[in-house]
């Protein structure tokens, strides 16, 4: 699944910071990983489209996170 933190904090209803969190969770623990960049028309930062598997399971009493790309 193909993804940048606006669509997927429009995904899980949250604010664009709380996504972001997230994916930076997933990038370290090796679950997503960047895919490509969309440069903007002004100055700026591009956007960064990450590679995430469609479900991902967050374990909080073990700390685990595990995530399956076949689904």
């Amino acid at each position: 699944m193909l993804v940048t933190c606006k669509q997927l904090s429009e995904i899980l209803d949250v604010e664009y910071l709380q996504a972001s969190s997230i994916m930076k969770v997933l990038t370290t623990k090796g679950i997503a990983t960047e895919s490509s960049t969309i440069k903007q028309k002004n100055r700026g930062r591009p956007t960064i489209v990450y590679e995430i598997p469609s479900i991902t399971t967050i374990n909080l009493v073990k700390g685990i996170i595990t995530g399956d790309r076949d689904a």
